[in-house]
């Protein structure tokens, strides 16, 4: 059976059982969170994500700790065969790329602290895919934040995997289009 995505509402209370099972165990999580769930948070209409990617390289994660705290949340943490529930992925750079970029923080629930890219970023990194929704994504952040072509333009130069730099470069044009 195919696992469903959660909302805003089912993301928040997931990630309050996860913040109070870190609590539990004594342990303080600080995990920078890339993707849909940025989105979602920043009240996307009609978004929903099954999965909560986590920015290896700008976050402090145990494993052990998170597993347990996944675990106590109902989520799947790394799964590698069928997702059958929504999950936790850490993210390697490698297939995906994010630019250099400063953390935010932008919630905390018990032992869990959320750091998101800024905008401008996030923006960035999906121009190295430009699916269409993508696009969408890419639209509504220009909308909530009042990005500008040389905003995210900035960003996309901060990418570090040349590939993904010069595929976003070509997709800066998307912004031209919706501005």
């Amino acid at each position: 059976m195919a696992a469903k995505g959660l909302d805003r509402a089912g993301w928040q209370e997931k990630l309050r059982l996860l913040g109070q099972a870190l609590r539990e165990r004594g342990c303080t999580l600080r995990l920078e969170i890339i993707g849909s769930w940025s989105l979602i948070n920043a009240g996307m209409p009609a978004r929903s994500t099954i999965d909560l990617g986590i920015w290896a390289p700008a976050s402090e994660v145990d494993a052990e700790a998170l597993e347990a705290a996944c675990a106590f949340a109902g989520l799947d943490c790394d799964p590698t065969g069928e997702v059958t529930r929504p999950y936790v992925q850490v993210v390697q750079p490698g297939i995906v790329s994010v630019p250099d970029h400063t953390p935010m923080e932008v919630a905390r629930w018990g032992g869990l602290i959320l750091l998101a890219p800024p905008p401008a970023a996030l923006a960035a990194a999906k121009l190295t895919r430009a699916e269409p929704q993508d696009i969408a994504d890419i639209l509504f952040l220009r909308t909530k934040y009042g990005l500008v072509r040389a905003d995210v333009a900035a960003f996309v130069e901060l990418i570090p995997n040349h590939r993904h730099r010069e595929v976003a470069r070509e997709n800066l044009v998307y912004l031209d289009t919706i501005e």
